[in-house]
């Protein structure tokens, strides 16, 4: 009779239709075992169909079809059996194990049964199966039977997980018999050998997936090992019938530790040191999961870093590598900072003037930072710094003060005063100190020798130089063939300032090199006589900003509020104002010049533009000022002059564009002289005197 589950029998006897497998059990075999079929067992059948079973949709795991399924299945084996049904040999002159197997020809499954289950009469005989008519053969079918009864039997729901018998489940379970080898660091490849690596989703180790993995076999894996994970711990193969566990752990070399952490409390912006092992590669360190503002990794045992802002406290510091993350698990306290800075040492005098002397002294160190320095003058505060140096202004000539200074920190922790110095200012003098001025001025060894020849005759107190003191970039090869030959036989009395072209050289480096202990800082100030001068660092191309709140502004105001001498001169590159028509007016300094008219200042001195021009008194929004501040811009000093001027701006006096010169200075108790000198061979000049403010 028919079969209603022929197509259901198909699925089961024929699920594959490939040249590579047989019906039935045999459809379930690799063909390499079916043609040593004489050697195959009910266990290989049963490993076999198992595999394929599984692979069946879920309409066939029904008991029902199951039952259904089977009797078809083994009504067509019987007649499989059959005498009639055996083929011909494909050669009569072979053995008896030749004769046993024959070839089917699975290119028409459906010719191999007929709708009313008899079997038709194969086309060829070369075919991939197995017949003979020996007891082995019988055997076999009888294994095959008793095979899908075993493996379609008609269960309970609750013995069945996900429509799959939990016997099948643990009969296909994955292993994992050994790991090779035992210890690697992260990106090491690591042989898994076991059984049943089949349809492997995922290979982990301590819970994190291995990056890259690959089944080699169903008895073997690799895989590499991954980032971040603790150390020591166990590979995992995951397959859908389960996890497979290697409990012997696996150690990852490299993974840092953290012994100890020194101090456990401190301020923000204190440093600790971290001790431990492995700290190499390390790319983050963090409290509180807030990465460190800085860290220095000192040796693989050994990391300072800072205590960063903003965070809960206690908390555990953290060592951040490519293997793991290593944490210290003790907490550390973020507390106020009561640890002052040290002493500072070195105190010494560097210069001395009329009313002045010029201190300088070794740094401090603190936990968290030196914000600055008190400066005592006979036990009372003479003044602050922000550097490790200081101008003691207001003094009197031919006398001897006795000066300390102390360092502090934010949180207004002072250190102890330091050794005292004793200085004296230098001697009366019944003449009025001057000084010389210019800006912009050796751009080889020849075109400034004028105006240094000028400067020589003259023989002034002090010399300024107003910035772009060698050109092209402020080289020290600039300085010593360009500059030293000239400008560089009164270096010792010189009081240099900056200009852009300085700043060629990152930080201005070179000009500090040269100059050395005659320019102590980038902006710094000292006292001729009874005025106060103030040399500023320029404020383009990599400079010092000026602008308001920066740090150079807010210097300027304290040194201002500390020397309260009538007269004040500031010197530095870029004009606030100018008529020049290649650079012009720069209203970067605005701060710095609303600065000076509130304390009162009297002069400044710029250079930039390479021309000579005098203005008026003004204040600072540009407005003619009897109390203003009188601006000299002296680009005169030899490099390159003639720049052009437009239309004269507001308060503009005098103007000049084709001649070298300095401007001489003569500074009296109240006021001062200005004379413009010309180099030899030139006749513009410009003259004048004003009092102070």
């Amino acid at each position: 009779m028919p079969c209603g589950f022929g197509p259901v029998c198909r699925q089961l006897t024929g699920y594959t239709w490939s040249g590579n497998q047989l019906l039935l059990g045999w459809l379930l075999t690799p063909k390499a075992s079916l043609e040593a079929h004489e050697d195959i067992g009910v266990a290989s059948v049963l490993t076999a169909a198992d595999v394929h079973l599984r692979q069946l949709p879920a309409e066939f795991h029904s008991p029902q079809v199951n039952l259904k399924c089977m009797t078809c299945c083994t009504r067509r084996l019987r007649a499989l059996q059959s005498p009639a049904s055996k083929p011909r040999t494909a050669s009569r002159g072979a053995g008896r194990k030749g004769a046993a197997v024959r070839r089917l020809n699975l290119a028409s499954p459906k010719r191999l049964f007929s709708r009313s289950g008899a079997q038709e009469r194969p086309e060829r005989t070369n075919v991939n199966a197995m017949w003979g008519s020996t007891p082995r053969n019988s055997r076999l079918l009888v294994a095959i039977v008793v095979g899908l009864a075993v493996l379609l039997p008609v269960a309970p729901a609750s013995a069945r997980i996900g429509g799959v018998d939990a016997a099948q489940s643990a009969a296909a379970a994955a292993t994992i018999s050994s790991v090779s080898p035992m210890s690697g660091a992260v990106g090491t490849a690591v042989t898994i050998t076991g059984t049943n690596f089949v349809n492997v989703s995922n290979v982990t180790f301590y819970d994190s997936p291995s990056p890259s993995w690959t089944v080699n076999s169903p008895t073997s894996i690799t895989a590499v090992v991954p980032y971040g994970t603790p150390s020591p711990g166990r590979w995992r193969v995951i397959t859908p019938d389960g996890t497979a566990v290697y409990d012997p752990t696996f150690t990852v070399t490299g993974t840092p530790t953290i012994t100890s952490v020194s101090p456990t409390s401190g301020p923000v912006g204190s440093t600790v040191t971290i001790t431990g092992t492995n700290l190499v590669n390390v790319s983050k360190v963090t409290f509180y999961d807030t990465p460190s503002p800085s860290f220095t990794v000192n040796s693989p045992t050994s990391i300072t870093a800072t205590v960063p802002a903003g965070t809960p406290s206690p908390g555990r510091w953290r060592v951040v590598n490519p293997a793991y993350t290593a944490v210290y698990d003790p907490l550390f306290t973020v507390g106020p900072d009561s640890t002052a800075p040290t002493t500072p040492t070195g105190l010494h005098a560097t210069g001395a003037a009329q009313t002045s002397i010029t201190l300088g002294w070794n740094a401090s160190s603190d936990n968290v930072g030196v914000t600055g320095y008190n400066v005592y003058r006979g036990g009372s505060l003479a003044g602050t710094s922000t550097t490790t140096s200081f101008t003691a202004g207001s003094l009197t000539c031919s006398t001897s003060y006795t000066l300390t200074v102390q360092a502090k920190d934010a949180a207004n922790n002072v250190s102890g005063q330091s050794v005292s110095v004793s200085a004296s200012t230098s001697a009366c003098s019944t003449s009025d100190p001057f000084v010389t001025a210019a800006g912009d001025i050796c751009s080889n060894a020849t075109n400034c020798k004028p105006t240094s020849d000028l400067i020589f005759s003259l023989n002034p107190t002090r010399v300024l130089t107003l910035g772009d003191n060698a050109y092209n970039d402020g080289s020290l090869t600039q300085y010593n063939t360009y500059y030293d030959p000239n400008w560089g036989r009164f270096k010792s009395k010189t009081s240099p300032t900056t200009g852009n072209h300085e700043y060629h050289i990152p930080g201005a480096a070179d000009y500090f090199t040269y100059f050395g202990s005659v320019a102590p800082a980038p902006y710094y100030s000292y006292d001729i006589g009874a005025w106060h001068l103030i040399a500023l660092a320029d404020g383009s191309s990599g400079g010092i900003s000026p602008s308001a709140g920066g740090a150079e502004e807010t210097w300027l105001k304290q040194d201002l509020a500390a020397h309260t001498n009538k007269c004040v001169l500031a010197y530095w590159h870029e004009p606030r104002w100018s008529s020049g028509t290649t650079h012009g007016s720069s209203s970067t300094w605005s701060a710095v010049w609303n600065d000076l008219y509130a304390a009162k200042a009297d002069v400044v001195l710029s250079g930039h533009e390479h021309n000579y021009e005098r203005f008026a008194k003004q204040n600072g929004s540009g407005v003619a000022d009897p109390n203003g501040i009188r601006e000299f811009v002296v680009g005169t000093g030899g490099a390159s002059h003639g720049y052009p001027f437009g239309t004269p701006i507001a308060n503009s006096e005098v103007r000049n564009d084709s001649t070298w010169g300095v401007l001489k200075l003569t500074l009296h108790a109240t006021g001062y002289d200005w004379q413009f000198v010309p180099v030899a061979g030139s006749t513009f000049t410009d003259s004048g005197s004003d009092t102070c403010s």
